[in-house]
């Protein structure tokens, strides 16, 4: 004769009986208790389609949260990079400068940016105009790029080093000097 073991899950509104053994006909059976006739088995919650479905929302809508934090704080960090990177751009432009982002590298407290220069609103920079005029017609100078260096000191970044229009790459000297890593200065 098979043994039969009882299981009663308190808290989840059930009893189970289970045959070990010789399995007569109904192994498993499950008699709800009369306070909550309609609650499920465990396996059979977790495997339920509505309950996979709930899941995977719950799921989805957390990762989009998280998502949505981490692009939060991303931004916050891209913005104070570029923030402590604009005075000395605006000083070399003799006016407002909004950045084209063409590269962005953090490694630890070192931020490396390669942008484009350009006036509020998408406006050109009339660079015949600033202190660059010079060089342009000559030829040493290249408006379609600018870069820069921080350094994150306590909460906040400071620009180290930065280029306005170089013909040459700038960076190669900004690494040795304060011994970087190539991979900041990488596209």
């Amino acid at each position: 004769m098979p043994r039969i073991e009882q299981h009663r899950l308190v808290g989840l509104g059930f009893e189970q009986q289970s045959h070990v053994g010789a399995c007569p006909g109904s192994c498993g059976v499950r008699r709800p208790h009369a306070a909550q006739p309609d609650l499920l088995h465990p396996v059979l919650q977790m495997t339920s389609p509505l309950h996979s479905r709930r899941s995977i929302l719950a799921f989805s809508l957390w990762v989009l949260a998280a998502g949505a934090a981490a692009a939060q704080q991303a931004g916050d960090a891209r913005k104070l990079v570029l923030d402590a990177a604009r005075p000395a751009f605006q000083s070399d432009t003799g006016g407002a400068v909004e950045f084209v982002v063409r590269r962005l590298n953090v490694s630890g407290d070192w931020a490396f940016g390669d942008v484009k220069l350009q006036r509020p609103g998408g406006r050109a920079i009339d660079w015949s105009k600033t202190k660059y005029a010079a060089d342009l017609a000559q030829g040493a100078f290249d408006p379609a790029g600018s870069f820069f260096l921080v350094h994150r000191v306590g909460g906040g970044w400071s620009l180290v080093e930065h280029a306005t229009g170089p013909t040459d790459a700038p960076w190669f000297d900004w690494q040795t000097t304060h011994k970087l890593p190539a991979s900041l200065f990488q596209r």
